[in-house]
């Protein structure tokens, strides 16, 4: 990683952004700002330090449980601002085989501003352009993944099977709420 890329990371990681955002180092903002920063433009090893930066952060998020403080979410919708392979890294998280996995997807799912009608209430995802919106959308109200939480019922840990549910049902509601 060179200077420049060092620089502008840590400067990412600890200036705030603003107030309502806190300090600024969600994933989107950092992408956001990388993108602001052009960094499709840098150099081929900066950019690919931060390729590397975002889907191992994701592949870490994705083995997290939710209630560490983990989030998944967070790094997909980074990885969609910096349109970095985002259908690739989906079909990785769908193809993880942990329990982890699958509750990071349930509370993506549950918890996600990614349904509103009206882009300015899906905060961070506000920042991804509709054609990745609409993938990502796709993916959430697949069958694949309809099969992957109702096949984790009953394997999921008593004090987590209330996630499985409840995000089943969001999926299901979703799914007669979208257009044809």
């Amino acid at each position: 990683m060179s200077l420049t890329t060092s620089i502008f990371c840590r400067a990412s990681w600890n200036r705030p952004f603003a107030s309502r955002f806190g300090r600024g180092t969600d994933p989107p903002i950092i992408a956001n700002r990388l993108k602001m920063a052009q960094w499709q433009d840098w150099p081929d090893a900066e950019r690919g330090a931060i390729r590397a930066l975002f889907a191992g952060a994701l592949s870490q998020a994705i083995e997290g449980h939710p209630d560490n403080g983990d989030d998944a979410e967070d790094w997909i919708c980074g990885i969609a601002i910096l349109d970095l392979r985002l259908s690739a890294m989906l079909d990785t998280w769908q193809a993880a085989p942990s329990m982890k996995a699958t509750l990071q997807l349930a509370t993506f799912l549950m918890r996600s501003s990614l349904f509103e009608a009206d882009p300015v209430e899906r905060a961070y995802w506000s920042y991804v352009d509709a054609p990745a919106v609409h993938l990502v959308r796709r993916w959430l109200l697949s069958d694949h993944i309809h099969q992957r939480l109702s096949s984790a019922r009953g394997w999921t840990a008593p004090s987590d099977e209330w996630l499985i549910n409840k995000a089943l049902a969001t999926q299901a509601a979703l799914r007669l709420k979208r257009p044809q």
